[in-house]
């Protein structure tokens, strides 16, 4: 048979709460061992967040953090692709978010060569989100860094922009970034604070979907694709996909693309399904 590869989401995919990978998860996709089969996790998260997430995992796999503006080989944390904007890209960024017509700040996700750090300026947030921000630096484990103004912000390259609003400003501001830049944004439901939603702006041409797609072609390029998400920033992976599936729930633009929907809490029956013939096939 072709070789396999498994494409999975994390946050409301493989993690429905977000903390912790349910250990016959685990166990299932850390036992389809074969030369011909890529374990490839595609996320929001950062590296070292990722990682957190997925420290339980004995066995080699592929990590595409910040929604595809990179591929790491874990463990090693060899970088095979990278796309990130540079210092001088993000302070015009950040000057046009405070200038423009929704005056906020983001999250600036740091590269792996920046230690894989959040950093963020506490002026940027209204008071009333530092808790919020302290309540996701927790649950995410990220390693965070405060800056006190634009010109403070360290040397090295960035992975991507992250905004926390409300949907209506949402979806506002996804506009205005493209409208004015010509970056790539996602509107992702923020997955701790169900009232509000994610506004990640990332260097043109990345994806999840664009790291899949070259992920496969330098990797596995007759590879079987299998591949699993729940929001609107997965919609490009399952388009590359042979077999897209998606979790109950998810939005109609994700729902629309999946050949399989599936039931909350069953990710791993359905996974059985969808791979053990393949895996079986491949053996005899």
């Amino acid at each position: 048979m072709k070789p396999l590869i498994i494409a999975l989401d994390l946050d409301g995919t493989v993690s429905p709460n977000r903390r912790f990978i349910s250990k016959k998860l685990i166990h299932f996709l850390s036992s389809l061992k074969s030369d011909n089969l890529h374990l490839f996790f595609l996320t929001g998260r950062s590296v070292s967040s990722a990682y957190h997430l997925l420290q339980p995992f004995q066995v080699p796999y592929f990590l595409a953090p910040s929604n595809g503006t990179s591929i790491v080989e874990m463990p090693s944390r060899r970088v095979v692709f990278k796309k990130h904007f540079e210092r001088e890209e993000i302070l015009k960024l950040l000057q046009a978010s405070f200038e423009g017509p929704f005056k906020t700040g983001p999250l600036l996700c740091g590269s792996i060569e920046m230690g894989e750090k959040i950093f963020y300026c506490p002026s940027f947030f209204h008071e009333s989100k530092h808790p919020l921000l302290k309540k996701r630096f927790d649950v995410f484990k990220e390693d965070v860094e405060s800056f006190d103004s634009m010109h403070q912000l360290p040397q090295g390259s960035f992975s991507c922009l992250h905004f926390m609003e409300e949907e209506e400003r949402a979806f506002g501001l996804a506009d205005f970034f493209l409208r004015n830049f010509p970056y790539r944004v996602e509107v992702m439901k923020d997955c701790i604070f169900p009232r509000s939603y994610i506004v990640q702006v990332q260097p043109e041409g990345t994806s999840k979907g664009g790291a899949l797609k070259y992920f496969k072609e330098q990797f596995c390029p007759d590879g079987y694709v299998v591949a699993c998400g729940d929001d609107r920033n997965d919609i490009s992976m399952l388009e590359i996909a042979d077999h897209p599936m998606c979790i109950e729930g998810a939005p109609t633009e994700l729902s629309s693309v999946a050949k399989q929907v599936v039931a909350k809490g069953q990710l791993l029956q359905s996974l059985k399904e969808a791979l053990l013939p393949l895996v079986s096939a491949e053996k005899n």
